[in-house]
């Protein structure tokens, strides 16, 4: 049965998805150049990692200088894109301010009705000569997989309206702070990517923070199925391998050594991977075609990433170092790599190695360095669910590596496609340091880098070197065809066979994994009253007697009083709403477990003693003997929500 939560979610999500349209689609095409024209996919890609930066940057400036609220965004942002008109209009750009009003008064002058018509039926005969069948349909089942991938995740949460997770609420306080203008916690120094673009996707989509976090994580997760896809096409130029790579991340997931369960809710590894994968490939195409463009994508995707996750981001330097190994091996197959140039490429590569070798010898023999590296490294999240999941099996970890090696293999094979040799080299070469480090590395390393978060990135690159392997083979097998000069008919279908097979084979040999949530930092009544409560009413018109877990949720929106205070504090024989003494909000929530004795709030959450959930109990019973004014506003199985009210309190009282 549909609840007024569940409304709340599903609102919630589709807002959000258009939210990330708006700002990872939208706003790189208005305050950024016109990125890789007649190529969507990169188009995309491009917009999401450099509009990724690009906000976190603005978001940094904007708490630094304590303005960062919707408005001073939006001014940011229009002034962003007023400079990049001025200047497209120095340099005569059709992105000028005269030539769009020059092409705004010419569409005006010819606008009518049968100009209308003419341009319908001339864009659908264009349409429809340009339509590639195969491609329509594999397109299609990508975007299938995708979706999917996000809705799998939103099982949990439309069950649950609680958080699974304590990582949940240090993201949600990061967030509220965030809205104060408050970059940090003490002593917290760690980059807060995430709680910005969570920030920024609210003030764009106005939907609550809290409802927004606990869905977050299947937002992440489809991010990161299409930079899968993107990056397994960007290898292969194969539709099918990026179906079979995004959907073993996202569908058929049982045999990938990462819990879905860390993918439900807002995760910084998810949401770092998705900038990641991308920013690698563009790196990739710096060699391929050297250009500034190109660099200022790769770089800002990078920076995005490390600004997310530190994990994630640090893997810049061995990838770096990897992606000029591959140009070196396969630089004759780069025309433009010629005589001096090696050698320059020659010697990054070796300060790059070197750079790799201290860094590795700072961690053997320096414990304070290596303590240092693994606090900023150190993801709990991650680690959290993992030690639930088990340990890798060699079967994972050398299934893994084989998939790897093949596609260091493919990418000296003459059939590989132009361009294609580089990528292979580098996600392959990348695949198999990681196997190496999971299976040989010294115990200082694996105290540095911790198996689980190790095991998800191998996760990650598992499912791009699957899509490779299966990409490569059905592009390989369609170009054979094609090259023998038969019939159309037979490519095609090869290709569509191909990626049936695939997933036909995915789905019995590992099939998705059941997502099951048997515990809740609290009882679902405690997060469904609250979203109630904020729908219904104002903010600061309210004040929560609760647990630690409400008052985060309702920072920023309504006070909060805590159990053991509310009691010490306050009379229930004597008190009464709208007296001098009283709680000086018109309406007064208290949120009372039923069964106290068998409390499901997470000890973290508990700030007072042991018997403060009796002691409240106690007080209701008896300011219900003296009053009659306490209703009840929510009830539930395992929660009951009491509501005092007394309109003519003045909120800003006290």
């Amino acid at each position: 049965m549909l609840t007024d939560y569940h409304i709340l979610l599903v609102s919630g999500f589709v807002r959000t998805l258009a939210a990330c349209l708006v700002l990872f689609g939208l706003l790189p095409r208005l305050v950024l150049p016109d990125l890789f024209p007649g190529e969507p996919g990169r188009r995309m890609a491009a917009g999401l990692v450099t509009s990724g930066a690009l906000l976190v940057v603005i978001a940094h400036l904007l708490v630094l200088a304590s303005m960062f609220d919707g408005v001073a965004f939006v001014a940011v942002i229009f002034g962003v894109w007023s400079v990049r008109l001025w200047f497209s209009g120095i340099r005569g750009s059709r992105y000028g301010f005269e030539g769009m009003f020059a092409k705004l008064l010419r569409l005006f002058d010819v606008l009518s009705w049968e100009q209308l018509r003419k341009f319908r039926r001339e864009a659908f005969e264009r349409i429809r000569s340009s339509i590639d069948s195969t491609r329509l349909v594999l397109f299609a089942v990508l975007a299938s997989v995708i979706m999917l991938t996000g809705l799998v995740r939103l099982v949990p949460v439309w069950d649950h309206a609680a958080p699974f997770s304590m990582e949940y609420y240090d993201t949600l306080e990061h967030v509220k702070r965030l809205q104060l203008n408050q970059m940090y916690l003490l002593g917290y120094r760690v980059p807060l990517g995430l709680p910005m673009i969570v920030q920024t996707l609210s003030i764009i989509s106005q939907v609550n923070v809290s409802i927004m976090l606990h869905f977050f994580g299947a937002i992440s997760s489809l991010m990161l199925a299409g930079s899968i896809a993107f990056v397994v096409h960007r290898a292969t130029n194969s539709l099918p391998g990026a179906i079979a790579g995004a959907a073993l991340f996202g569908l058929f997931n049982s045999l990938l050594p990462m819990d879905v369960r860390s993918q439900v809710e807002a995760d910084s590894f998810v949401l770092a991977g998705a900038f990641m994968l991308p920013s690698v490939s563009f790196l990739v195409d710096c060699w391929l075609e050297p250009k500034w463009k190109t660099l200022a994508v790769a770089v800002a995707g990078l920076l995005c990433t490390l600004m997310v996750n530190v994990f994630m981001g640090s893997l810049v330097t061995p990838a770096a170092f990897l992606i000029v190994l591959g140009a070196l091996l396969t630089s004759h197959w780069l025309p433009w790599m010629r005589g001096k140039r090696r050698l320059v490429i020659a010697g990054l590569g070796v300060v790059l190695g070197a750079g790799f070798l201290v860094f590795t010898g700072l961690v053997l023999h320096n414990t304070g360095f290596r303590n240092v590296v693994q606090v900023l490294l150190y993801d709990q999240h991650i680690n959290r669910y993992f030690s639930l999941y088990g340990a890798l099996s060699s079967v994972v970890v050398w299934g893994s590596g084989a998939l790897f090696v093949a596609a260091l293999v493919m990418s000296f094979w003459k059939s590989a496609y132009a361009g294609g040799h580089l990528h292979l080299f580098s996600w392959g070469a990348f695949g198999v340091a990681l196997v190496v480090l999971l299976q040989y590395s010294s115990d200082e390393l694996g105290s540095m880098i911790p198996l689980s978060q190790s095991a998800a990135l191998l996760a990650i690159l598992g499912a791009v070197g699957f899509g490779i392997v299966v990409g490569w083979i059905i592009q390989s097998a369609a170009g054979i065809l094609q090259h023998q000069a038969r019939p159309l008919w037979q490519p095609r279908v090869v290709q569509l066979a191909g990626t049936a097979v695939a997933l036909a084979l995915l789905g019995v040999y590992s099939p998705g994994q059941h997502l099951e949530f048997d515990y809740t930092v609290e009882p679902d009544g405690f997060a469904r009253s609250l979203y109630l409560i904020d729908q219904q009413y104002m903010p600061y018109q309210w004040t929560a007697v609760s647990h630690r877990g409400t008052a985060l949720s309702g920072m920023n929106r309504g006070r909060f009083l805590d159990y053991g205070y509310f009691f010490d504090r306050y009379n229930p024989d004597t008190y009464k709403h709208g007296s001098k003494d009283a709680v000086p909000t018109p309406l007064l929530f208290i949120f009372v477990e039923r069964r106290p004795d068998q409390s499901n709030v997470a000890t973290e959450l508990a700030t007072t003693s042991i018997t403060a959930a009796g002691n409240i109990k106690d007080w209701i019973t008896r300011y219900q003997e003296r009053h009659s004014d306490m209703k009840i506003f929510y009830s539930d199985p395992d929660v009951i929500v009491y509501k005092i009210e007394d309109p003519s309190v003045n909120a800003l009282r006290g």
